[in-house]
């Protein structure tokens, strides 16, 4: 019994190490949240007028995410018929872009 006890206190001396490390805000978060930046400035000459343009996408985008993270069913619940039905976009091109969406987001979440 002592052999279990000693095995178990090692594995949680391990995590509580390693989750002490643990640093959220990196230099590489720092310099990819300028990099999207700098690329979103580029493609997009006035970011202001677009998102005030197109705010429901915005909360849209959030709830989306909300509830995709929530629970297992995913994001693409929420985008694909708002896409469909509010942007008149047809629906493999609304499922294409789920996809996308989804790709960009675990790469840029796993990244950081």
């Amino acid at each position: 019994m002592m052999q279990v006890k000693s095995t178990i206190d090692e594995r949680w001396r391990g995590y509580r190490d390693s989750a002490k490390n643990f640093s959220y805000l990196t230099p590489w978060l720092f310099a990819f949240t300028l990099i999207w930046l700098a690329a979103y400035g580029a493609v997009f000459p006035d970011p202001i007028r677009l998102a005030a343009s197109h705010w429901p996408l915005i909360l849209v985008g959030v709830v989306g995410s909300f509830i995709g993270n929530v629970t297992a069913i995913g994001g693409g619940l929420v985008f694909i018929p708002v896409l469909m039905f509010a942007y008149s976009v047809d629906p493999v091109s609304a499922l294409k872009l789920a996809f996308v969406t989804q790709a960009v987001g675990m790469t840029s979440g796993a990244s950081g």
